[in-house]
């Protein structure tokens, strides 16, 4: 496992673990380029996401999302 290899990444605040993760996403895009794909799920997250912050009431626990899908 990589955090083996690098424990201080073990002790970052969970601000600096998302920054990291931040920074690893763009340094991936920038290797292997986005898709169109790629490009629209984000999109569609940030859309999905925007009309949660509206209204948090529509949110579906992921316990009960999985017992609608019938793989709870």
């Amino acid at each position: 496992m990589i955090l083996e290899r690098f424990p201080e990444i073990m002790a970052f605040s969970i601000e600096q673990k998302r920054a990291l993760a931040d920074e690893l996403w763009e340094e991936i895009d920038k290797s292997e380029g986005v898709s169109e794909v790629d490009l629209a799920i984000g999109e569609l997250l940030d859309q999905r996401f925007a009309e949660y912050e509206k209204d948090p009431s529509t949110a579906v626990r992921w316990e009960d999302l999985k017992k609608r899908m019938g793989k709870a």
